[in-house]
């Protein structure tokens, strides 16, 4: 019996790190190797469980390849695949645009952000915003390029506004609608900026 082992490209000696302590050269290996292991279908995909790229995860994985390793193409390649296949949770779309920003970070191409530009502010929900700031994906507001992440139940008894900083709305659960204590706290928004190069 064989095992074959699948890896996109990695450059093993791009990035390396030592020290004293032997434990922690074993956690920097193990934590190496997984961003090596992980995207080996081409996209920053769940793992084996799913195997399909979730935004939030994406980016994570995306900050530590970009760390481990010079090769960029992956992160391009999830951006775009994420920009028009959205996971489910609507707030993760949001990473999106950080994703896209952090490859024009590292590479200096802006060829990501001009073209993708409408598809970008789109993923920054603001099209979904309350006139408190927050981000609702009821009362209408939902169209069909937000249809695919804003896939609630119908029966799902919540306020289906969601919010910066809390704790997120499991779609699966029946909850009831969030109570904001704090007047104050319905004035808290978060807004994302896409800046394009020139």
């Amino acid at each position: 019996m064989q095992q074959a082992a699948l890896f996109y490209y990695f450059d093993d000696q791009a990035a390396s790190f030592s020290c004293s302590d032997t434990n922690l050269n074993e956690v920097w290996n193990l934590c190496k190797y997984t961003l090596k292991a992980t995207p080996f279908l081409g996209v920053y995909a769940d793992g084996n469980r799913e195997r399909m790229p979730y935004e939030a995860d994406a980016y994570i994985q995306q900050l530590g390849h970009y760390t481990v390793d010079r090769e960029y193409s992956i992160g391009k390649y999830t951006v775009n695949f994420l920009l028009d296949h959205a996971s489910w949770p609507t707030e993760w779309q949001m990473h999106t645009i950080l994703m896209a920003w952090e490859d024009y970070m590292q590479t200096g191409d802006a060829d990501l952000l001009h073209n993708r530009y409408e598809d970008l502010k789109r993923k920054s929900l603001i099209d979904l915003a309350e006139p408190n700031g927050l981000i609702s994906t009821l009362k209408g507001k939902r169209r069909r390029h937000f249809s695919p992440a804003s896939n609630f139940p119908a029966r799902w008894s919540s306020s289906g506004i969601l919010s910066i900083g809390r704790k997120a709305l499991n779609p699966g659960r029946r909850r009831p609608p969030m109570r904001v204590r704090n007047p104050e706290e319905k004035q808290t928004a978060m807004f994302i900026t896409i800046l394009i190069p020139s």
